[in-house]
Parts: structure tokens; sequence; C-alpha cells
């Protein structure tokens, strides 16, 4: 079932709605009550912080730092669909490690 399921995703994913999609808010700080299917850019119009609820289990919230001066830095490109670079990797709770391409998360096999 689940060959099944991958084949219809990567075969019509087009016409499916993507798993996440981008909020901006003006405001430095996440809304307080999350939804687990977006990532929150803080500081509109040049955001400098993403958030998301983990998507691994354990519901933290995840900061990536967007801040171009920084050491390691994310990268978020919205063209249609969000897609995150580098991956990220959850090390304080849950440990899992993925990348959110195309809207969709992509688990990595280093964990």
């Amino acid at each position: 079932m689940k060959r099944l399921h991958n084949w219809f995703r990567k075969k019509l994913g087009w016409l499916l709605p993507p798993q996440y999609s981008v909020e901006e808010r003006a405001e430095d700080e996440p809304p307080v009550k999350l939804n687990g299917r977006k990532v929150y850019l803080l500081g509109s119009p040049n955001p400098d912080i993403a958030c998301l609820k983990c998507p691994g289990g354990c519901g933290k919230l995840i900061f990536l730092d967007l801040d171009e001066n920084a050491s390691i830095k994310w990268r978020i490109v919205k063209k249609n669909r969000l897609t995150i670079h580098p991956s990220i990797w959850n090390t304080l709770d849950c440990t899992c490690h993925f990348w959110i391409i195309r809207g969709e998360v992509k688990w990595c096999n280093d964990i």
C-alpha cells in the first residue's frame, strides 16, 4: 500500500496540495498556536528567522537562521512549493533529520 501511495505522490503530486506552506509574519515571535503544516517566516519584509513544528513526532519548535551573515544559515525557496536548504536535523529532541522539498518532508537515513 505504501508503494502505491508513493507512486501516486510521484506521478500526481502536482495535483495534491503541498504538505508545507509559508506564512510571513511581521512579528519576531511565532504564533501561540502553530499550524503543523506551515513554516513561519518571522520579521517580514526581510525575515531573518524561520520556524516550524518538528514533523518527527516530538512537536517541538525548530528555529532556522536565515541571516546572510550567520555561519550556518538556511535558504528558503518559495517557487510554487516550499523548499528549504540545507537539511534540518533536530539534534535536541527526537533526533529526526529531514529536508523539505517542494512542500514535502523527505526523511534522511542518517539517524
